[in-house]
């Protein structure tokens, strides 16, 4: 589960200029973690920035503590308990998504579109923490079974990011046994 970062605006914008420097064009930044070690990882970490750079509202940053995976976290700068990140597992052919209790994966194997996925994940991640979006979630008794990202509800423009089936086993368990699922549903209004 991901923490909530509960700071101002103005202390934000502050912490990012004084401990972000990766949103500088000057910064290369020491590559770490399994993915940045390869060609395909290097080049894809280093068109981070720019595929960022778009998005001023957003406070971003390398997860680098992530040894497996290249990760960016990310959240708005109106909403900072709303954190997404994204991840490029090793062998860069998994994207992931994360919001809240959600992981969405997507798999690119083509050598010359992985960083069009990457630009791919990257946006959804924006958009879903930008809102309007929205996490339905299914329960079997306390255990997440599946997740859904719905970005844009109830709009002409709603789509989906898919559905993740977290642990199936459960879920199939408790409908053999007769009992309900449960379903909760986390609405991100737009910012």
């Amino acid at each position: 589960m991901l923490t909530a970062v509960s700071t101002s605006v103005g202390r934000q914008r502050r912490l990012q200029a004084a401990d972000e420097p990766w949103r500088s064009p000057r910064h290369s930044g020491a590559l770490s973690g399994v993915s940045a070690q390869t060609p395909t990882g290097a080049a894809l970490r280093a068109l981070v920035p720019e595929l960022m750079a778009g998005y001023d509202d957003i406070v971003w940053q390398f997860d680098d503590d992530v040894s497996d995976a290249l990760c960016v976290v990310m959240r708005p700068v109106r909403a900072p308990e709303r954190v997404a990140r994204v991840l490029v597992h090793r062998g860069e052919e998994v994207f992931a998504l994360q919001l809240d209790s959600h992981f969405g994966v997507t798999f690119e194997y083509e050598q010359d579109e992985k960083p069009d996925e990457l630009r791919d994940r990257l946006a959804t991640a924006v958009a879903a923490v930008r809102g309007p979006s929205r996490l339905v979630l299914t329960f079997a008794g306390s255990t997440q079974t599946r997740s859904q990202l719905v970005l844009a509800p109830d709009s002409p423009d709603e789509r989906s990011d898919g559905i993740w089936m977290e642990r199936q086993t459960a879920e199939i368990l408790w409908r053999v046994r007769r009992r309900r699922l449960r379903r909760e549903v986390r609405d991100f209004p737009r910012l």
